[in-house]
């Protein structure tokens, strides 16, 4: 990802307050941290127990239809082929978004079923739910009929969809399920928007939001375990901690947002971090970083032992990220009003 597309993640369309994005080949076990981070942003917005209950289940049903319905075959070069899973919050309620390539052979019946949930109430899903559970066999995609008619009902909202022809076979299927005030209900334009540019630049994982520590940590753990390359989700965690810390370093509190992006391509991956700060403290760390890179090897692991002996390693941030960045780090800085600047760094690990 070009590090100029930092700041135009970070802004974002619409009112969205926090934004997730996961694309790529997503396994069932990464299940689990995508709760944990449902219900921390969940409960940092203000929301119910129910509420929470709600957007768990909505978020674990159409991930799980992602993992279970997508194609068996291998997939093409082709970005737009590859699955992705969407989470947009605000102080209203929830757009949870999948986005999966399917068998053009499935797109009739998957049609058909979401036009009998259209314009159904509660009563009337849980009727439909009901009736589903009760035939005499699962339907031969082993019951997504009734995943969605669930969603739909613990929902309130009409899901939106729409289906695009990528060739080849195949469609790209894309759900969105709505949940709280009707207002944050939205067209399917800022989906769209994120999943272009997310094929262009070659997005995995995308964070715009607060730095809780416990989506923190649910983000990391998805970081670290996206294939089953040991040693190089290693890597990917201990960059992902550099980053926690330099947030830290910047004085960042919990509730105030950043920007976290991992991509891949030709060369290689990069791990893309942004948040605002005061323009003096941007350009003291720009001092900071251009004192850095002139350091010797030597001169930088003296340096970076130095900071950790201190209290907590305060400063530390900076210099592993220098250190662990293939062709150090990058940085783009985009001066805003009311004298503060955009930061975005970023380093090819």
């Amino acid at each position: 990802m070009e590090i100029g597309h930092a700041h135009t993640l970070f802004q974002l369309p619409e009112e969205q307050r926090t934004c997730f994005l996961f694309r790529g080949d997503l396994e069932d076990p990464h299940t689990a941290r995508l709760i944990d981070l449902g219900e921390a942003l969940a409960w940092q917005l203000g929301g119910t127990a129910v509420r929470k209950g709600k957007l768990a289940f909505v978020m674990v049903e159409a991930y799980q239809n992602i993992v279970r319905h997508r194609p068996t075959g291998p997939t093409g070069a082709d970005p737009r082929e590859k699955s992705c899973f969407m989470l947009f919050m605000d102080d209203l309620g929830a757009q949870v978004v999948a986005v999966n390539p399917m068998p053009d052979s499935d797109v009739a019946g998957l049609e058909q079923a979401l036009h009998e949930i259209e314009g159904k109430n509660g009563e009337q899903l849980k009727g439909m739910f009901l009736e589903g559970l009760r035939a005499s066999g699962p339907t031969r995609k082993g019951g997504a009929g009734l995943g969605l008619i669930e969603m739909a009902r613990r929902s309130g909202h009409p899901l939106l969809h729409a289906m695009d022809p990528l060739g080849k076979g195949l469609s790209r299927f894309m759900l969105q399920v709505g949940l709280g005030d009707p207002r944050a209900s939205r067209s399917l334009s800022t989906a769209r928007w994120l999943q272009e540019l997310a094929e262009k630049e070659g997005l995995r994982l995308m964070y715009r939001g607060p730095s809780l520590p416990a989506v923190l940590e649910a983000v990391m753990g998805i970081v670290q375990h996206m294939d089953a390359d040991v040693r190089r989700g290693e890597d990917r965690r201990r960059t992902f901690l550099a980053i926690t810390q330099f947030f830290e370093d910047m004085d960042i509190a919990a509730d105030e947002p950043v920007l976290f992006a991992l991509s891949k391509g030709p060369d290689g991956e990069r791990m893309t971090l942004g948040c605002e700060r005061p323009s003096a403290r941007a350009r003291e760390l720009l001092q900071e970083l251009d004192r850095l890179h002139g350091l010797s090897p030597i001169g930088m692991r003296a340096h970076y032992r130095a900071l950790i002996a201190r209290a907590g390693g305060r400063g530390a941030g900076a210099a592993e990220l220098v250190q662990r960045g293939r062709e150090g780090v990058g940085v783009d800085l985009r001066e805003l009003s009311g004298d503060r600047t955009f930061i975005a760094l970023q380093v090819l690990i």
